[in-house]
């Protein structure tokens, strides 16, 4: 499935519903896995968070910061379950555009003004807080 185009720092959500062999949605004997491919190889592994696991059966969600890891290309996304004797298998292709920041978005910001200097203070929403002085309005 193809999962769409990303900017370094946007958040990717890779969602998987687990099924046995029947298809129906089941909960998997681990949490899945998931691997993210570039041309280079492997770039990530990691085990995917159950969703929802009161509301919905079997839905595990890998929110995915794209960052300095991923420089613009085509990437996959694998992701590996077991489910009784059934061996769950699902593939996304997403792609990652030149341009954004890997901090992501400014998501809060301040403007201080002190006798020695005016500054701007900005957080991001990999929750770094970053300082610039005398910014011009």
């Amino acid at each position: 499935m193809y999962l769409g185009r990303y900017f370094q720092g946007d958040i990717l959500p890779v969602t998987v519903q687990c099924t046995n062999a029947a298809g129906t949605p089941t909960v998997p004997d681990n949490p899945p896995a998931i691997d993210f491919r570039g041309s280079s190889g492997q770039i990530l592994q990691a085990q995917m968070p159950v969703l929802d696991r009161y509301s919905v059966t079997g839905l595990f969600s890998y929110p995915l910061r794209v960052n300095a890891s991923f420089p613009a290309g085509r990437y996959s996304a694998t992701v590996f379950y077991k489910a009784g004797t059934h061996n769950g298998l699902d593939v996304h292709d997403f792609e990652v555009v030149s341009g954004g920041d890997s901090d992501g978005a400014i998501v809060t910001q301040y403007y201080w003004q002190r006798p020695e200097a005016t500054y701007l203070v900005q957080q991001t929403e990999a929750e770094n807080i970053l300082l610039k002085r005398n910014p011009s309005v």
